[in-house]
């Protein structure tokens, strides 16, 4: 991360940032300008002197002091790599004098102040030493050249497309300076606030209300009669929501001076669109840099009869439905199918789940996965594994799904309505890319991880990209990205702390690694679970369904993956996306203090298993 850059620039390395953070763990050795500790007794506060000076020969001494209490302990020459690991001492948590000690210090040495806490391991130096570093004397080697500024007077910028992606780089790129045009066809927010993420989650919280009612109320001294849904006003309650929110975007955008013009936006040469607005006339425009943030619509597969058949709709259709279906095909056991699934079969709409796949949701841990699809069949939600779809034809209820079984059968389903829920596409058809001259693989705009295209000066972000996760919040912090290196900053976007949520029931979130990827990767690792069953306020929120595994290296304890299903899922991944971000272990898990009675205690508890230390269940 940024704090290994920082250590690169101070010791004056050309070591590989990765490779830097992977040497800090085998061992203790200084060659030239690589430091690697591994201590063997816990420290809580130190102090550390290291020469920056690369040319500096081995036999240099004071290439590295450690400075005690008692004064300072130092290699006049550096271990070489067969050297018995050094024992650390307890060291001072106060800055001492350096002209005190008995060692002489090299006028380019630097202090360098890690904050460790009273257990902890190797990784946690990388993460914690370069917080603060301060030179006692002399200067810093020079920093690698930063990106050139930004020329005199403001610069331009237009951003094709409102979304979750292009309205947070317009708002970032006007606070930076920048002179920003959006360019939107339709509303503003794109699919995620209209017809997406938000939209869903409406539903499904309606849903969840309702369940709760008829399943958990009685049990809790809650009695309703007639309890009903009315379905018109849950469309309406998700439409106003939707509404408030946009209209939130537009307030945002005006707040920082950034203009939006309505119209479709098309390439006509590099660095130059055209914007056909809603009246017919056009417009051409430039800009010192254009970033497509357009997003991605549903994909409707290849299947004889989807096209023709008007009950066959998308989760745009299922999101704006007049009235409650009394059945309903999904064609797709991902993310989308599944929400969306559970949102109608609590309502009451007969659910069968059609997915040519042996299983389902495989962006999840295979353990999640188990627990969601028991609490969906006990929902009544039915599943028809490796039943690829043949084709959609006509039915007097609305629609015959026809599927050959994996034994080669031919089975078939009727329903009053499908949702074909396979996946989404870029939005890029009506771009031309090719005038614009940018390199693309059927459509999804090729970048690198600054977010630029091969066309200098031209970005994309968010799910009309390559390779990147199609989600709400990775667009944003794509934006993001993109919109601080227009404006002369230097920033990367990384994915590694990507949390992956599903909000069926009950709510299911992953960050990391899952079991069956380290697997695959031959990883040396260790797994802690909990169940929420063994959680009081789990068990008062759902009656204790679901778990958080985690999974860790097992040498050091660093946090290679997290992963939650029960009550609170999607809030509580954050912490597992943080323990990531900083290489955490699972000890310093521990040594947090969770708040009780909280769910968030059943992350601390999966560390504690994994270090066999469990106190709530068994180890």
């Amino acid at each position: 991360g940024a704090a290994a850059v920082k250590v690169c620039r101070m010791i004056g390395t050309t070591v590989p940032v990765r490779k830097l953070k992977m040497s800090w763990m085998i061992g203790f050795t200084v060659v030239c300008a690589k430091l690697t500790i591994c201590p063997t007794t816990p420290i809580t506060d130190c102090r550390m002197v290291v020469s920056p000076s690369k040319a500096a020969p081995a036999s240099s001494p004071n290439r590295f002091v450690m400075v005690s209490r008692s004064g300072a302990s130092a290699f006049a020459t550096p271990p070489s790599a067969n050297s018995p690991v050094m024992k650390l001492p307890t060291f001072c948590s106060t800055p001492m004098n350096l002209s005190n000690t008995a060692t002489p210090v090299s006028p380019n040495t630097f202090w360098m102040m890690p904050r460790m806490s009273s257990r902890w391991s190797p990784r946690m130096l990388t993460t914690a030493m370069m917080e603060e570093i301060t030179p006692i004397t002399g200067a810093a080697p020079a920093a690698a050249a930063a990106p050139a500024a930004a020329p005199a007077g403001k610069k331009t910028v237009i951003v094709i497309g409102g979304g979750p992606g292009g309205y947070v780089a317009a708002i970032r790129a006007a606070q930076l300076g920048a002179e920003v045009t959006v360019v939107e066809k339709q509303h503003l927010g794109g699919t995620c606030l209209n017809v997406g993420c938000i939209p869903t989650k409406c539903l499904l919280h309606s849903a969840e209300l309702l369940e709760d009612i008829k399943n958990q109320g009685k049990e809790i001294g809650v009695e309703v009669e007639g309890v009903k849904v009315n379905f018109p006003q849950v469309i309406a309650h998700k439409n106003a929501i939707s509404k408030q929110l946009t209209s939130g975007v537009a307030g945002l955008l005006k707040l920082n001076k950034v203009k939006k013009i309505d119209g479709e936006a098309a390439f006509v040469g590099e660095k130059r669109i055209r914007v056909t607005k809603p009246d017919g006339s056009a417009e051409e425009m430039t800009a010192d840099a254009i970033i497509v943030a357009t997003g991605s619509v549903n994909a409707v597969p290849p299947i004889p009869g989807i096209r023709e058949n008007p009950n066959c709709i998308d989760s745009t259709g299922a999101l704006s439905l007049e009235k409650l279906p009394e059945s309903m095909v999904v064609i797709g056991g991902g993310v989308i199918g599944l929400e969306l699934a559970c949102a109608y079969a609590a309502f009451g709409t007969r659910i069968t789940v059609v997915e040519a796949m042996d299983h389902m949701l495989p962006m999840l841990d295979g353990d999640l996965t188990a627990v969601g699809v028991a609490h969906m069949k006990k929902m009544g939600i039915a599943f028809a594994l490796e039943c690829p779809v043949q084709a959609v034809e006509p039915s007097p209820v609305g629609a015959k799904v026809v599927c050959t079984t994996k034994s080669g059968d031919t089975v078939t389903f009727e329903a009053e309505k499908v949702l074909v829920a396979i996946g989404r596409k870029a939005n890029t058809a009506s771009l031309d890319l090719e005038a614009g001259g940018i390199r693309n693989d059927r459509g999804r705009i090729l970048v690198n991880d600054r977010m630029q295209t091969n066309v200098p000066g031209v970005y994309a972000i968010g799910d009309c990209v390559f390779g990147k996760a199609q989600l709400a919040h990775t667009a944003s912090a794509m934006g993001e990205v993109a919109a601080e290196n227009i404006m002369g900053h230097d920033s990367t976007y990384d994915e590694s702390t990507n949390p992956t949520c599903v909000y069926m029931e009950p709510e299911a979130a992953s960050v990391g690694l899952t079991e069956e990827q380290c697997k695959a990767k031959g990883l040396d690792y260790k797994v802690g679970k909990f169940p929420m069953s063994a959680n009081g306020k789990a068990l008062i929120i759902n009656g204790g369904e679901g778990l958080v595994k985690i999974i860790s290296d097992a040498k050091y304890g660093e946090v290679l993956g997290m992963h939650i299903i029960g009550p609170r899922a999607t809030d509580l991944i954050s912490e597992g996306a943080l323990a990531i971000r900083l290489e955490a272990t699972v000890d310093e898990l521990i040594s947090t203090i969770h708040s009780h009675p909280t769910v968030t205690e059943t992350i601390r508890e999966a560390a504690l298993n994994a270090m066999g230390r469990a106190i709530h269940t068994k180890n």
